[in-house]
């Protein structure tokens, strides 16, 4: 005979795999550190592309302008001032990403902590009618 608990704990419990668990249960496979550090070293990867290719577009629109003055103060302030932007984009990414990584793994944790319980008591319905 079919037990309607069980089914509608089982299915519970695959609604849940399905929609929100399997991402859940891939963030929460690392500590929460690494998780971070992770995320954050594949951040400052995508922004040090992006910051170099923007910057590459600053030079490349004014190529002209900057093979004349490659030698002068001026192209010297211009790259001290990109590094000094570059500086203050990865801090401000690393504050806002770490923050939100740090938010996602615990929003994960969370999840998995309750995925976990309706899997215990699913053990236990299941101790408790074995026949």
């Amino acid at each position: 005979m079919i037990d309607a608990k069980k089914v509608q704990m089982m299915t519970k419990l695959a609604m849940f795999e399905k929609k929100e668990e399997q991402q859940a249960l891939q963030i929460v496979e690392y500590s929460r550190w690494n998780y971070v550090s992770m995320e954050l070293l594949k951040t400052f990867v995508c922004v040090t592309i992006g910051y170099v290719l923007l910057v590459g577009l600053l030079i490349f629109g004014k190529m002209d302008y900057y093979l004349e003055h490659f030698f002068t103060k001026e192209f010297e302030h211009f790259l001290h001032k990109a590094v000094v932007w570059y500086i203050v984009v990865i801090l401000f990414y690393f504050l806002v990403g770490g923050m939100a990584y740090y938010v996602r793994y615990r929003r994960a944790k969370k999840k998995v902590v309750v995925y976990d319980r309706l899997l215990s008591q699913l053990r236990s319905y299941n101790r408790k009618h074995k026949k």
